[in-house]
């Protein structure tokens, strides 16, 4: 388009004119097409730098600056720059801030809203709801990404992150342009060869095929990919957690099991060796008691012993005379 001289101006000497300019007021208040964001990124530098490739339908996709943010499990804050021959490893069930290549200048007349790419969605990552840009915005954007899978994936520099969609508000006369200066400039911008860009789609979608768009989208593109491409699977990480927490409390519970089995043993085995230490203790002051009394019940015994032999010899003695009396008795010719 060399007819169009100011179109060579740097997008922020364009924004400065046009930002609360439009410069297309017959282009109706709506959801733009692609040949009319083409028309208002070349005029008003609203988005920079500007690839039309990226363009179609009603979308353009940005792409990953290499800058990212996360915080660790010490929740201390990393801010770091990705080199351009490494990859950004995303882990299962994390959050993390990835920066936007392209830089906004919203028109105050236009907002936008964007949301992740399709295929980055079939990988199971999470963006959130539609967030808007809002009319007026200069800057960079970091998106807040959420990976809800097992899946690990590795992101690249330049990789499509995102699908920008472009409303323009509607009519307001403070918008209306009336420098002759740039109503000049606008007049003489030529913008006939740019045609509509339709998104390209297959003719017809069965279900084989989405079957392998969401295989394509795992491991299709190079720049955004699962980092084991050796299976093909999405499964939720709150569910594999889930898994993995039963799994665990299965073993607790055995180990549970076998402590309160090896406890009831421990148990018994300290009655049976205090019942032990008991008896014994008994044992032994029934031992040392008694040992103390063993000497008088000896001298008893002697006492009585000799108190028996006395007696015996006394009936020895008693017998002796009765046998006497009666011996006399019988030579007296008594009859005993």
């Amino acid at each position: 388009m060399p007819e169009n001289a100011y179109l060579n101006k740097t997008a922020e000497e364009k924004y400065a004119d046009f930002s609360k300019i439009d410069p297309f007021p017959k282009i109706p208040d709506a959801l733009l097409n692609s040949k009319d964001i083409f028309k208002y990124i070349l005029t008003t530098g609203m988005i920079d730098p500007f690839t039309p490739s990226n363009l179609s339908g009603a979308t353009y996709i940005c792409n990953f600056s290499g800058e990212y943010i996360y915080w660790d499990d010490k929740r201390i804050k990393h801010k770091q720059n990705l080199p351009t021959d490494k990859e950004l490893v995303i882990k299962p069930n994390s959050i993390i801030f990835l920066g936007v290549k392209q830089t906004f200048n919203i028109p105050e007349y236009m907002v936008l809203r964007f949301n992740l790419r399709v295929r980055n969605a079939y990988k199971g990552l999470l963006l959130g709801t539609g967030p808007i840009i809002d009319p007026g915005y200069t800057g960079n954007l970091f998106i807040p990404l959420h990976n809800l899978t097992s899946n690990e994936y590795c992101i690249k520099n330049n990789a499509a992150l995102i699908d920008v969609e472009f409303t323009k508000l509607s009519f307001n006369d403070i918008w209306t342009l009336k420098d002759s200066n740039l109503q000049n400039t606008i007049k003489a911008l030529k913008f006939n060869s740019v045609p509509y860009i339709p998104k390209p789609f297959p003719s017809k979608r069965d279900t084989e095929k989405y079957d392998r768009y969401i295989e394509e989208s795992l491991v299709g593109d190079q720049n955004f990919t699962k980092k084991d491409m050796t299976t093909i699977y999405i499964n939720s990480s709150l569910q594999e957690e889930i898994n993995r927490f039963n799994s665990m409390q299965k073993s607790t519970n055995k180990k549970i099991k076998e402590l309160e089995q090896f406890r009831n043993f421990l148990t018994i085995t300290i009655c049976t060796v205090i019942f032990a230490a008991i008896t014994l203790f008994a044992s032994t002051c029934w031992y040392f008691r008694n040992a103390r009394e063993i000497p008088d019940t000896r001298k008893k015994l002697e006492e009585q012993q000799l108190i028996i032999e006395y007696q015996k010899n006394y009936l020895d003695v008693l017998e002796e005379r009765i046998q006497v009396l009666e011996n006399d008795k019988i030579k007296e010719g008594e009859t005993p």
